[in-house]
């Protein structure tokens, strides 16, 4: 049984959630108190640090359960003091941190995000970017050739709007992303006559137009993906791929 569960396409500690039922079903007004808080607690600090998933997850609950005063102002100052040191707009934190991927290997060249930022038609930050390009992968579904339409075609797990569907899909999505490898295109001409190291798109998508990153997933398929997130900010972002 996996070790979380997927709520929204966000994964969320499925102890924490689950001791959080245990605690508040059948009991009193239902609120969690002080005590109950501390229980949950001691679940997340059984590791040597909170992690993004636990982070999320107590956050989660603090949303959607009733808590008492004592029990929601001790649990938000102890998230609060486990915050992440790291930049928040750093590439590291937005992976790891902000969408969990703490073992997807990427390759951001620094030159090719400063030219890129730079374009006189660019209206998003790379950051920007890479957080759109993120959820794409994520949680895009409308192309054919997503990950996520081919991990439906893979395993058979139709049709994938199916709740049940969705759900197995985004677990298996996170564990291929584990040996997942995304990198970011330089903002150059594709047509023009020179060799090149790297798959321009398959569609041939500018990237004077667009930001464009490459996703490839050895332990799903020889795929290569591609996301394009435009530069305008308007048009909507997708993800597709091709073998």
């Amino acid at each position: 049984m996996p070790s979380y569960y997927i709520i929204n396409g966000q994964r969320y500690d499925r102890q924490l959630l689950e001791t959080a039922q245990q605690l508040t079903e059948g009991r009193g007004d239902g609120r969690i108190s002080r005590q109950d808080a501390e229980i949950i607690w001691e679940q997340v600090q059984d590791g040597s640090s909170i992690t993004a998933t636990e982070r999320r997850t107590i956050l989660y609950l603090l949303e959607k359960l009733n808590w008492s005063d004592r029990a929601s102002a001790w649990s938000e100052q102890l998230v609060e003091l486990q915050e992440d040191p790291e930049e928040e707009n750093g590439i590291d934190h937005i992976v790891r941190v902000e969408f969990d991927l703490e073992s997807l290997r990427y390759d951001f060249p620094p030159a090719y995000i400063r030219d890129q930022e730079a374009l006189e038609h660019n209206r998003l930050s790379f950051s920007q970017a890479l957080r759109t390009a993120l959820q794409v992968i994520l949680h895009s579904d409308s192309e054919r050739e997503s990950p996520r339409q081919v991990i439906g075609q893979v395993f058979g797990w139709f049709p994938a709007a199916e709740p049940e569907a969705r759900q197995k899909i985004s677990l298996k999505l996170y564990e291929v992303l584990r040996n997942g490898q995304m990198s970011l295109l330089p903002a150059i001409d594709w047509n023009a006559d020179t060799e090149l190291d790297f798959n321009p798109p398959e569609g041939g998508e500018s990237a004077t137009d667009n930001w464009i990153f490459t996703l490839y997933l050895p332990t799903l398929s020889d795929h290569l993906y591609w996301v394009i997130v435009p530069r305008d900010g308007k048009r909507e972002a997708f993800i597709y791929g091709f073998n």
